[in-house]
């Protein structure tokens, strides 16, 4: 359960002591299509813009957030909590300290299309805390060689993005978070 000793700081390089610890919980807990290798990961982690925050509790690591501060919005590109953090309440309370320090910017995230329990659960957790689904169809960029394309659900905080902020977002992802 989250306490008030939970705390967040910033890895700056893959040299850094949580750096292994964050990256363990990112490969458990995203499909192959949706990872970086560790050569890329380290090379935006050079990039200012890039943010990968990892939060802890009483001293122990519960979960990270990699995200982009793109002009005018924030896009989560990664999120996830370690396996013994879930279930405890840490996913709700570092989304809720995220979109707070948001400060009135849109958030853009990417979830999976909701076509089974998880997926649809997985949505369920992001409208309760008041992300809105957009009717854009977009194809997340392939991460590494031979992946699978993957079509995925955009979801924006506080509100529903018009066309021309989708575009934008789409082509940000293109061109600065996968430097295509």
């Amino acid at each position: 359960m989250v306490t008030n000793e939970m705390k967040t700081d910033r890895i700056k390089n893959t040299e850094d002591a949580a750096f292994a610890a964050v990256w363990e919980i990112y490969e458990y807990s995203f499909p192959r299509h949706e990872k970086r290798t560790l050569e890329r990961q380290a090379e935006i982690l050079k990039d200012e813009r890039y943010h990968l925050e990892y939060y802890t509790d009483g001293g122990k690591l519960v979960g990270f957030i990699g995200y982009w501060e793109i002009d005018d919005y924030l896009y989560i590109e990664h999120y996830a909590m370690a396996r013994e953090a879930r279930g405890g309440g840490y996913g709700t309370a570092i989304l809720k300290d995220f979109l707070e320090k948001a400060e009135g910017r849109t958030v853009i995230l990417e979830i999976d299309l909701p076509e089974d329990d998880v997926s649809r659960r997985r949505l369920r957790f992001y409208r309760n805390l008041g992300f809105e689904e957009n009717p854009y169809r977009h194809v997340c960029p392939v991460y590494q060689e031979e992946a699978p394309e993957a079509v995925l659900e955009i979801l924006s905080w506080p509100e529903r993005v018009d066309q021309a902020f989708y575009d934008r977002f789409d082509a940000d992802l293109h061109k600065i978070v996968m430097g295509e």
